[in-house]
């Protein structure tokens, strides 16, 4: 009754721990790097280099534990991404780094705004993007309005409001939109003509609308605020104000005289509300569109999330105008849902196979009773231990539980099997169960604990890798755990109230059969060196495989997505790089495949993301995204779709088209396969290197989409001021040229009230004085005492180029060839390229490292060897604590390289890849393969123990441990299966493990059943001899041990 009341309450526990526990795509990580984002405005990337990047990466220098710092100098804008050491506070680091940049604050210049410190959070990136359409129909219903400000203002002010309401949400970002915008449009030769400078016209507006604090006063004992309350609220206002004041000759009755008269603001400007010029562009289905970026908080359940900005969705339909459309175009729940509920489907699969295999080999319905009784309750109690560990259902959890299901009946088996056994010969179903369980705890214990302990180095491997396969290892141990307990408990108490219900019916003729594997051990007892030849020659023959297998770091993901990134050359206008990027779309629309087509231009075209969050791109950039169907429904991968794609876009010869499938884990952080950082001081030199190893790269079997990193030139105009002629003037040369930024870039001067919307007042100069070089030569300068000069009196106008972007790393230039690996492994590709590169001549201060997807994999091998090897060796410690010998281990040790046959020729022939997966795989096969040696060698020293001779004791364990091997065996192959032969979205890491565990047991067990009753033979016999050598004395093989009082479980001669 103890027991069920337990049972009771696991489950009961279980299921509410199930409905709270929060549901992800990936497990919780901190990545041990962070971002600081400087904006400058107006500002070239070189000054934005010298004056601003160089001065954070100093700062960011001094932080402690950095292991890098890379910086990216763009238009207008400082990107400097600092990396620490795995295990980095974040909390304290970035801290530290806000800390440092308060300190150099006053080293910035006065234009630049404050620095941004953001550590990177994956859980921050956006998990939806909801696309707003139907801005046309909408400005119908409002004569003079631009449909894409309206459909801006529809976004801003009613869709964006509504979906932050969401709980879980943390912000909405609108992409694509523009507003309205209040322009002072400045005529530079009626401003020269009233004798007012661009500062003092500048000051004047500045000044016009502004509501000031004016303090407090006391009147007859109450407090009044004082506020000075001056917004402009209509352009009229605004056309009036006096900007200066100019002498004027008018006529009068005793002749012409002179007057002053004021200058206002119609008289040299034109005033007009107008929409902003949009930064980006955006369409859905060749349609303009409004994009709004969902982002969670950290601790938020995104499905949960999804669901209530779905349903949010769903209830504005009524509140938006007839013509609106409101479409979800990524949802990361989707992916979740689909991946998360595969592993789920196949899990649960695999446990009805594990039924159906004990029903074949028991043929007892009461003995499926109990397993299938078992396996829910091992998998509640792993819910309840989940939940206290503030874990989340992802794909390594929802896997590690999918591996769980395959091997937590394993100690049910074996004690089921054993209580069945006992029953089968003659005893009482209470006396069973407690002998049966009492025979085969020490085995179940040490098989359990042998499979836990090789997921505890697991935990200490660092980098990307450890940190995503840390909550598996912790899932499966808490499971092996779970299905311990329910083996020595549970089952126990299952087993002896069933069976109690009826006679057992003898199966000794069944039995009977299990002799031809003991006549198989005994012919191969007779020819052991046979026998490890061939073990061996089996090894050799499997090893050369290994280079057809190739590596990678993590299998490419089937998303159903589809990236095509197009950039033309730097300084191309917004209108001409969409006129380009329509082309693409309308290419790409053609898909049959394709679900729905996005298309972004401008600062948010091309979005690449960093560790410091989104760089965005330029005027010159672009981006086309292609959604597919779901895979069941498609029968070209996302990378067929690509590679077929990727030559239609072939004919699209004005801008540079890239075509990439988004499944790498790694590309959602922005960083591809292979990338060679190149360093040194000189771009020049840079160049001319980069261009070298682009050929290697290029011509390298299976690299794709091959980047060179140009660092492509951007047209400027410099402007170089005569310092003496200026000063003769008296006007220094930084007020002439904030002016003349402030005139062609234009200058927030207020806000102002427009109907219920509160507009920007941009000042600066009309278009037409914008236009080219020539116009730069024109502004007019106004000197102190009124005079107006034009421009090229005191300054020269030239063309020159600049960088469009600077790259840096650890103080030095870089300059990045980047590319995709296709048709090969990444390893193999790496390998060809990086002998190459050793081939090739650098000049003294310039060098190369190859990075990228590559390094991390690197990183996650060493790290997983380490892992590997010290998992073994716990796996010894623990077998020889449970067996007292040292020996005894080792020839169970044995059977980890006879599963590297299986594993070898499993990858093989699935066409997998050895991968982190794959890795995890293999060190759980070092816990999982030694189980059956074990439930064979305890057996066989319990045997011994009671008198046995030692050859005997290997035929009779053979014959009664036959059963529970292949058993648990089968259970666990057939409990993966369905996962290794799985193809749909979400299912190629799991299927990279299985294979790689299904392989390894299946081998294993077949030459465990034969090789290891022969060494443990030769290994005995070697003991003797040894201790015959050394005492003078002799003990023949196959003799009884030494009689004992209490022989313990696996008591034998190598004790």
């Amino acid at each position: 009754m103890t027991v069920l009341m337990g049972v009771i309450v696991v489950l009961l526990l279980g299921a509410v721990s199930f409905g709270r526990i929060k549901i992800d795509l990936f497990p919780r990580f901190n990545f041990p790097a962070a971002g600081v984002v400087t904006e400058y405005p107006g500002a070239a990337p070189s000054e934005v280099e010298s004056l601003v990047t160089r001065t954070v990466e100093e700062v960011m220098g001094q932080v402690a534990r950095v292991s890098s710092i890379r910086s990216v100098s763009l238009e207008e804008r400082s990107v400097v991404v600092v990396e620490f050491e795995w295990g980095t506070d974040m909390d304290y680091a970035t801290l530290q780094m806000r800390e440092k940049l308060d300190l150099a604050s006053s080293f910035f210049p006065a234009e630049a705004k404050r620095p941004v410190v953001a550590a990177f959070d994956p859980s921050s990136l956006p998990v939806m993007f909801v696309a707003i359409t139907g801005g046309e129909a909408n400005a119908e219903e409002e004569p003079g309005a631009d449909p894409l400000v309206t459909l801006t203002r529809l976004g801003t002010d009613t869709v964006k409001r509504r979906l932050e309401r969401v709980e879980g949400v943390a912000s909405v970002s609108v992409i694509g939109g523009t507003d309205e915008e209040v322009l002072i449009a400045v005529d530079r030769d009626r401003l020269a003509a009233a004798g007012v400078s661009w500062f003092q016209l500048t000051q004047a507006v500045a000044g016009a609308s502004l509501n000031l604090p004016g303090g407090e006063i006391n009147e007859s004992g109450q407090d009044f605020l004082v506020r000075s309350l001056g917004e402009i609220d209509d352009i009229s206002t605004l056309e009036e104000l006096t900007i200066g004041a100019r002498s004027v000759t008018v006529p009068a009755p005793l002749g012409p005289r002179t007057v002053t008269a004021a200058v206002l603001l119609r008289d040299v400007a034109r005033i007009s509300v107008l929409p902003r010029d949009p930064e980006d562009l955006s369409r859905l289905g060749g349609e303009r569109s409004v994009i709004l970026a969902v982002q969670k908080a950290s601790d938020a359940n995104t499905v949960a999330v999804s669901r209530g900005v779905r349903e949010e969705i769903e209830g504005l339909e009524g509140d938006l105008p007839a013509g609106t459309r409101v479409e979800i175009t990524m949802d990361q729940a989707d992916f979740i849902g689909k991946a998360v509920g595969f592993i789920g489907d196949n899990a649960l699969q695999g446990a009805l196979l594990a039924v159906l295999v004990l029903l074949l080999f028991l043929r007892e319905i009461r003995s499926v009773i109990v397993i299938g009784l078992a396996i829910p309750v091992s998998v509640v109690s792993t819910f309840v231990l989940m939940f206290f560990s503030d874990m989340t259902l992802n794909l390594m959890t929802v896997g590690g539980l999918a591996l769980g299901v395959g091997m937590l009946v394993d100690n049910s088996i074996v004690v089921l099997e054993n209580i069945f056994r006992h029953m089968e010969d003659g005893e009482e179903a209470v006396k069973a169960a407690v002998s049966g369980t009492a025979e085969v705890v020490t085995a179940v214990s040490a098989s359990t604990l042998t499979t836990i302990v090789v997921f505890l180095p697991v935990v200490f491997v660092g980098g990307v890798a450890g940190t995503l396969f840390k909550e598996l290892s912790i899932t499966v141990t808490f499971s092996l755990l779970s299905s311990l307990a329910v083996a020595v408990t549970f089952v126990p108490m299952a087993a002896a109230t069933l069976f109690s219900l009826g006679r057992l019916r003898s199966r000794r003729a069944e039995r009977a059969g299990l002799g031809v594997y003991a006549r198989l051990v005994r012919g191969a007892l007779r020819l052991r060196l046979l026998v490890v030849l061939a073990a061996l020659g089996a090894l050799a023959l499997a090893l050369p495989l290994v280079p057809d297998i190739g590596a990678e770091f993590v299998p490419s993901m089937d998303r159903g997505e589809i990236a095509v990134s197009v950039t033309l050359p730097a300084g191309t206008d917004l209108d001409t790089t969409d006129k380009t990027v329509a082309r693409v779309e309308a290419i790409v629309s053609e898909v049959p495949e394709a679900r729905f087509v996005t298309a972004t231009v401008g600062s948010s075209g091309g979005l690449r993301l960093d560790v410091a969050g989104v760089l965005g791109g330029g005027s010159n950039i672009g981006s086309v995204g292609l959604k597919l169907i779901d895979r069941e429904d498609r029968d070209r991968s996302a990378e067929e779709v690509a590679r077929a794609l990727k030559d239609r876009l072939f004919m699209v010869q004005t801008a540079d088209v890239t075509v990439e499938s988004l499944g790498s884990f790694m590309s959602m952080a922005g960083i591809r396969p292979i990338e060679i950082v190149i360093s040194g001081d000189d771009p020049t030199v840079l160049a001319d290197l980069a261009a070298r190893v682009h050929s290697i790269v290029s011509g390298t079997d299976g690299t794709v989409n091959v980047d060179r990193g140009d660092i492509e030139a951007r047209p400027e105009l410099h402007i170089r001021y005569d310092r003496s002629k200026l000063a003769a003037l008296g006007l220094h040369p930084a007020l002439v040229a904030t002016s003349v930024r402030s005139a062609i870039e234009g200058q927030m001067v207020g806000t102002m009230r427009h109907g219920d919307q509160s507009l920007d007042v941009i000042l600066r100069y009309a278009e037409t004085y914008r236009r080219g070089l020539a116009d730069i030569e024109g502004f007019v300068v106004a000197s102190p005492g009124g005079q107006a000069i034009p421009l090229s009196q005191v300054a020269e106008v030239t063309r020159a180029e600049g960088p469009s972007v600077i790259q840096r790393e650890g103080g030095r230039r870089i300059q990045v060839v980047s590319a995709g690996v296709e048709d090969r492994d990444l390893a193999s590709v790496t390998a060809d390229i990086r002998e190459d590169l050793e081939g090739m001549s650098f000049p003294e201060g310039y060098g190369y490292e190859i990075e990228g997807e590559h390094r991390e994999m690197e990183e996650a091998f060493s790290g997983l060897s380490f892992a590997l090897l010290l998992s073994v060796v716990l796996v010894y410690m623990v077998m020889a604590s449970q067996f007292e010998s040292l020996i005894q281990p080792f020839v169970i040790m044995l059977t980890i390289p006879l599963a590297v046959v299986g594993v070898l020729v499993a990858l093989r022939l699935t066409g997998l890849t050895l991968s982190v997966p794959s890795f995890i795989g293999i060190i759980m096969l070092a816990g999982i393969v030694v189980n059956n040696a074990i439930v064979l060698l305890d057996f066989v020293g319990q045997l011994r123990g009671k008198g046995l001779a030692r050859n005997e004791a290997v035929l009779t364990a053979a014959r009664y441990r036959l059963r529970p091997i292949l058993m648990t065996t089968t259970t666990t192959v057939l409990g993966l299966g369905p996962m290794a032969f799985a193809t749909l979205e979400g299912s190629e890491l799991a299927r990279s493990l299985s294979v790689t565990v299904i392989g390894g047991l299946t081998s294993s067990t077949l030459l465990t059943l034969v090789v290891i009753p022969v060494v443990y033979t030769l290994v005995d016999d070697a003991v003797v001899f040894l201790t015959s050598a050394l005492t003078g004395r002799g003990l023949r093989p196959g003799l009884p041990a030494a009689p004992r009082s209490a022989p313990p479980p696996g008591a034998n001669l190598l004790s």
